[in-house]
């Protein structure tokens, strides 16, 4: 443990000028399992999906996700992606660059 002196400063506990510094996997910050999130899909159409699973990866963090709602079938024929009722409920991959 290092000790920080601080200057003129009696009030403060001895703890307030402690520093342990401890080795281990770094945080990870993202969207909790089971949150509801809106992603942005490739062809540009927002989702509302709800976090199926977390995976942190060396790029970010992928998640898995299940679209919820509105699963907007007619917005992604209009761009394009063949799409039908039955498969738009599917579970899918997200970046967390694309959950707005």
């Amino acid at each position: 443990m290092k000790r920080i002196v601080r200057t003129g400063a009696t009030n403060l506990p001895p703890s307030a000028d402690s520093y342990r510094h401890v080795e281990g996997p770094p945080v990870i910050v993202g969207r909790a399992v089971g949150t509801s999130v809106t992603v942005r899909t490739y062809c540009g159409v927002d989702v509302t999906c709800k976090v199926v699973t977390m995976k942190q990866t060396k790029d970010g963090i992928r998640y898995e996700v299940r679209p919820v709602g509105d699963l907007k079938v007619r917005d992604f024929q209009k761009a394009g992606v063949p799409i039908t009722s039955d498969n738009a409920g599917a579970q899918f991959v997200a970046f967390d660059w694309q959950i707005l």
